[in-house]
């Protein structure tokens, strides 16, 4: 029990720090990442309708109401991006590999009294994983350069949850969420030669921010019969704002005097907001006897909130505007991006060979969020089929659940003119595959 006590100590630690770690987003499109359990990661991320680890939290915190006495879950899925670009008069590009991992931790129990309609007692949860989140990074040299060189996007979401059981087949849970975006960092390189028509060097652009933003969770469970239950789970939009600095550095001499910046380095305040999407979820499972369970999820991204990236700026000199913005009467940089609502659905099974040990797998497919004419390789979004398998062993009070992934994007062939005011392009076909590792330790009191 005392080692217990040591394991779980020493990898509360570990998921504490692995949130100042690099993030690729993966599952639901975009820039959001689903990696918050390794048991749903094992089943093709099915889980609505079953949600009876610590990690209904996010999926459906109505399942709280299964979970008996207190339980505690840690974990962390390790993932590394491989994206090249490659096509017709395009040089062969690389984004830069790296490790990203996600964690998350997750604690669950009950309340001292029950509803009055129940005899059950108020299940109550709480989580912190990582919901939103991206990181890429392309060589200055890339040809890319002048859209993007490293763009960075980072949250933490703190999760309370609370359900009950209104009626003996049916729980309803609820949650709030707090999302806190503690890294904006956005880098691109400025093509001064374009802008002075000389021979200047590049020049370099960096936006940084954060902010933070409040939602809200719901979820329902409903089992009619012992072999067949049903979940639906519901996440609102996060409405964050965000405050930075706009930082230019290597400004040429003719850049300075061709557009009035003081020196060879800039700097003036920055704002600007985000819209995390809602999303919905339905689920079922299907227990055509003790030993397996098959599942089946589909779920809708509202993407559609993210037309365009605004920042803007406090200047006001039109010269300094004409480089900014590109418009000397206006100090907002606008990003279109016009992105998509998509749907993904996925599939899993389980089978419980004994009570101790339990195999799994699963598939997911996820439709592309960015159309063609806005891609931009700080995204480099496309369709996505996943492979799943994973396992769970339980030893005494500790449960051990493992997952391995296989995200197969579609290539991507773009053509659009990203890019091209500035003397870039960003067409070509991308091309991205992401292998993933992900474990959750569970503590049963």
């Amino acid at each position: 029990m005392r080692f217990n006590r040591i394991l779980i100590s020493l990898l509360a630690l570990l998921s504490l720090l692995s949130f100042k770690n690099p993030v690729f987003a993966v599952g639901s499109s975009g820039f959001a990442t689903q990696f918050v359990g390794a048991k749903a990661a094992g089943q093709g991320f099915a889980f609505v309708a079953e949600a009876d680890d610590p990690s209904a939290v996010y999926f459906n915190p109505a399942g709280l109401v299964q979970l008996e006495h207190t339980q505690m879950s840690l974990g962390s899925t390790f993932l590394m991006a491989n994206t090249k670009r490659s096509g017709a008069d395009v040089p062969q590009d690389q984004m830069k590999r790296q490790l990203s991992v996600l964690p998350n931790l997750y604690l669950t129990g009950h309340l001292p009294f029950q509803l009055p309609s129940s005899e059950e007692k108020i299940a109550v949860g709480f989580g912190i994983n990582s919901l939103f989140g991206m990181t890429s990074q392309w060589a200055p040299t890339s040809s890319v350069r002048y859209v993007t060189t490293t763009s960075k996007f980072e949250t933490l979401n703190m999760n309370p949850s609370l359900a009950a059981k209104i009626l003996p087949s049916l729980a309803l849970g609820f949650g709030v969420d707090y999302t806190n975006l503690y890294s904006v960092d956005s880098k691109n390189e400025i093509n001064q030669a374009a802008a002075n028509a000389d021979n200047s060097e590049d020049g370099k652009s960096r936006l940084t921010g954060d902010g933070d933003g409040w939602g809200y969770n719901v979820g329902l469970l409903f089992k009619p019969v012992e072999k067949h239950s049903f979940g639906a789970s519901y996440r609102s939009k996060v409405h964050i704002g965000i405050d930075g600095q706009l930082k230019l550095s290597n400004l040429s001499a003719s850049t300075q005097a061709n557009y009035n910046f003081p020196g060879t380095s800039y700097a003036v305040d920055a704002k600007s907001s985000i819209v995390l999407p809602a999303s919905f979820i339905l689920g079922y499972a299907y227990r055509p006897s003790s030993r397996w369970t098959f599942l089946a999820d589909y779920e809708w991204t509202q993407w559609s909130v993210f037309k365009n990236q605004d920042v803007t700026i406090n200047e006001s000199d039109p010269n300094r505007l004409g480089l900014l913005t590109g418009d000397p009467t206006s100090n907002t940089i606008r990003t279109q991006r016009k992105w998509e609502d998509v749907s993904a659905v996925g599939f899993g099974a389980n089978y419980k060979m004994s009570d101790t040990l339990q195999w799994r797998g699963g598939y997911a497919y996820f439709e592309r969020t960015v159309p063609n004419n806005t891609f931009s390789p700080d995204v480099p979004d496309s369709g996505m089929h996943l492979l799943t398998a994973g396992l769970s062993k339980s030893i005494s009070s500790l449960v051990f659940d493992f997952a391995v992934n296989g995200w197969f994007y579609a290539n991507r062939s773009i053509n659009n003119t990203v890019g091209n005011a500035a003397g870039g392009s960003v067409n070509g076909t991308y091309k991205t595959f992401v292998p993933a590792v992900a474990f959750n330790i569970i503590y049963r009191t």
